[in-house]
């Protein structure tokens, strides 16, 4: 996974955007119900949450929403982010342990399983229309380091990248309904330019992106020759650049109807969490990002 990281790449440089098309990008709020006694119900009310997991939970999903994660969490321009990621010192290293089976020291590591189950289960308790969220291991691995990332995915922007992009998700069978969690863990374990690509077209880039990282890729790994780039920037309530970006070749020209338009729908969405963030804002400077994340999802 950590080729996938490069689509992330932090740029101190600020890419000069045209205004065309500002009056079409419209943002896109998940709606199902109207928002009475919402709070109750995006819990499970037979395992209700503990104070703990409720601190832990806001801390997560209120850094989702400082940084490119609230392009999913309140929009569908994203149909996945990534939340938080963490890593252990459970990753087998013996080569033997594959023919044994015997990879994993329960005794000392347990404990790290016990955390990994911790976050997966406080976010198993949240029922939040069109969101889902989920624990996955990275397929590889620094030596005895396991990264594990915790993903939000909403399911109808995920529908929409099988849609649009049959073409590619097509070869695998998958088609719209299916679980986000078994199509991106099936994607993270695939061969690696597909994996590329499936990451590209779900984290929400545009398609010349998506074909431009991994077309660079392939020349980078085949022929040894790096190609030369830019990165268009769309900023996030935690920093201007760094966090939703993509990279395109040296000589592109950002499209107004394609660029452009992603960048004022993600800005608009912007703007509007930045005119309710203070409404949200706990005595200690925090914010109860669940309460605000349910508030937005279930709006009429």
């Amino acid at each position: 996974m950590k080729t996938i990281k490069k689509f992330f790449v932090r740029n101190t440089s600020i890419v000069i955007l045209t205004t065309a098309f500002l009056t079409s990008c419209k943002i896109t709020y998940t709606s199902s119900k109207p928002q009475t006694k919402v709070q109750n119900e995006v819990v499970s009310n037979t395992n209700p949450l503990s104070a703990e997991t409720s601190v832990l939970i806001d801390s997560i999903l209120q850094k989702g929403l400082d940084r490119e994660a609230l392009y999913t969490l309140i929009s569908d321009i994203k149909p996945i982010s990534s939340l938080s990621m963490y890593t252990f010192p459970i990753a087998n290293t013996d080569s033997l342990a594959y023919i044994s089976g015997k990879a994993f020291d329960e005794v000392e590591n347990q404990k790290y399983l016990d955390q990994i189950k911790n976050i997966q289960d406080g976010f198993n308790q949240l029922n939040i229309p069109d969101l889902k969220f989920f624990v996955l291991p990275y397929k590889s691995n620094n030596k005895k380091e396991k990264n594990i990332q915790l993903y939000v995915a909403r399911e109808s922007a995920v529908n929409r990248v099988l849609r649009e992009h049959k073409h590619f998700f097509g070869q695998f069978g998958w088609v719209e309904g299916v679980n986000p969690e078994i199509l991106i863990t099936a994607n993270e374990y695939g061969f690696k330019y597909d994996r590329l690509r499936g990451f590209g077209y779900l984290f929400g880039y545009p398609s010349h992106a998506v074909d431009f990282y991994t077309e660079a890729e392939y020349s980078n790994e085949k022929k040894n020759e790096f190609v030369k780039r830019k990165f268009f920037q769309i900023p996030t309530y935690e920093r201007e650049s760094g966090y939703f970006v993509y990279a395109y070749p040296d000589n592109y020209v950002p499209k107004k109807e394609v660029d452009s338009v992603l960048y004022h729908k993600s800005v608009e969405v912007l703007d509007h969490y930045k005119s309710i963030r203070h409404k949200f804002k706990n005595d200690d400077g925090s914010i109860n990002a669940l309460k605000l994340i349910v508030s937005e999802n279930f709006k009429k």
